[in-house]
């Protein structure tokens, strides 16, 4: 279990990528009518990863920080789980490709724009970033869970961590600005020309 506990952890991080869709051309790894569904069943699995490590180091630090990781990342995952059914209402459709294909007039944030701090609040208590980081908070629990871990195992679950918070800006990326989609029915053709003034922006 000690050695399972890592790739628990990183995997689903991994796994959720095949229902991102990057571009135009290659929409999705696995385009499935799902794909909302697929997202939050994946992302509870990794809490499994937390609790197995904490409880397999034998160690009060391990255990109380991967408590304290897995309960705020499942406490968290409900409000995320809302904020996902009320854009599937809209969108109409669990697909996140039909989604962003929807997204090319408007973007969704326009329209949710309540929502879109909110779901980013979640997504910095998801992740365990700042103000956030009560699971690995230095001078009460040394390093969480991962107190016990070294080496590989110790750079798989910062992998882990680190795809995570890459992913959920994909996922939030993808439901609020329209993902690879340019908004207004902007086609790909100005790309080119927008690309300098966006990244001044």
């Amino acid at each position: 279990v000690y050695l399972i506990a890592p790739a628990l952890a990183l995997v689903p991080a991994l796994i959720i990528w095949a229902v991102i869709p990057l571009g135009k051309g290659f929409p999705a790894v696995a385009d499935v009518p799902i794909g909302f569904l697929w997202i939050l069943a994946v992302a509870g699995i990794e809490s499994y990863g937390v609790i197995l490590a904490g409880w397999s180091s034998n160690n009060n630090y391990s255990l109380l920080g991967a408590l304290r990781s897995s309960a705020q990342m499942i406490s968290y995952e409900l409000p995320l789980g809302f904020f996902l059914l009320s854009i599937l209402l809209l969108a109409g459709d669990f697909s996140l490709v039909n989604l962003v294909e929807s997204g090319r007039q408007w973007w969704e944030w326009l329209w949710l724009w309540l929502m879109f701090p909110l779901f980013f609040i979640c997504i910095l208590a998801e992740t365990n970033r700042s103000p956030f980081d009560l699971p690995e908070t230095e001078n009460e629990l040394v390093a969480g869970f991962q107190t016990e871990y070294g080496g590989i195992k110790f750079a798989l679950f910062f992998m882990a961590e680190y795809i995570n918070m890459i992913t959920t800006s994909a996922i939030m990326a993808t439901l609020f600005f329209g993902g690879y989609a340019l908004p207004f029915g902007i086609g790909s053709d100005f790309l080119p020309i927008l690309g300098p003034f966006i990244l001044a922006g």
